[in-house]
């Protein structure tokens, strides 16, 4: 049985290619959000990973989880070499950087750097971390647009966040839209993540750009990345030797 571990629209997408042409799989999502974004064949993951290697009868992983689900990647990837499974991961595209973006490596070198910046701050990095960059913020404005959910609203009430500094909705993102809310909050910064061409980082990028808004760019890996399209022949190509040698 092949899994795919979701939590990105490549997984949904995959998913549906799999369905269109009767092959067998699992795709899971850590949330229940991401379970209704995905197909009707998803399912909740609700044991561990190599306790669901087993009982699944898994034989192959294709790895679609966010390039920021690094602890995921990992047990995935570990867990495959114990078992000796194949193991297919997609690495994102990254996006250009421009020149007067501010570059940081880690969550942690971004709380720093805040630390000591005023003006108004847009965050694209979604509600996980909101409580640390809370306790950064000051006499700061930071507003955080997040997905609408119970779960996303209530990290951010909880962590101190006024009503007035949130906004929920579901992307993608058009750089119309970006340049709408940039303008509306009057933003002096946009703090956001390379999560990839297809995680709408050069909407974000190129909206801000044209208000002379600095971006606050968390960075990644530099680990190989390919186009959607050279993955999906890289899997047709593996599932073609597979059956060959069933």
């Amino acid at each position: 049985m092949i899994w795919i571990v979701g939590g990105t629209s490549e997984s949904v997408a995959l998913g549906k290619i799999f369905e269109e042409k009767n092959i067998p799989h699992l795709i899971t999502y850590a949330t229940k959000d991401g379970l209704e974004l995905a197909t009707d064949k998803a399912i909740n993951k609700d044991e561990s990973v190599e306790d669901f290697i087993v009982h699944k009868d898994i034989d192959t992983i294709i790895d679609l989880t966010h390039p920021f689900a690094v602890k995921m990647t990992d047990k995935v990837k570990k867990a495959a070499e114990k078992f000796q499974i194949s193991y297919l991961r997609y690495e994102r595209e990254r996006v250009s950087y421009p020149a007067d973006a501010i570059l940081v490596d880690s969550y942690e070198e971004a709380y720093d750097k805040l630390k000591d910046m005023s003006g108004t701050f847009f965050f694209t990095t979604g509600s996980n971390k909101i409580a640390d960059f809370e306790k950064v913020k000051g006499h700061k404005r930071f507003v955080y647009r997040i997905l609408p959910t119970v779960d996303s609203i209530t990290k951010a009430r909880e962590a101190g966040v006024e009503i007035r500094d949130l906004v929920a909705m579901l992307g993608p993102f058009s750089e119309e839209i970006n340049l709408a809310m940039l303008r509306t909050f009057q933003a002096d910064y946009l703090v956001t993540k390379d999560s990839g061409k297809a995680g709408g980082v050069e909407e974000k990028i190129s909206a801000a750009e044209s208000l002379g808004i600095v971006p606050i760019i968390i960075t990644r890996d530099q680990v190989a990345t390919k186009t959607w399209e050279d993955f999906l022949l890289e899997v047709e190509k593996f599932l073609s030797i597979k059956k060959s040698r069933t």
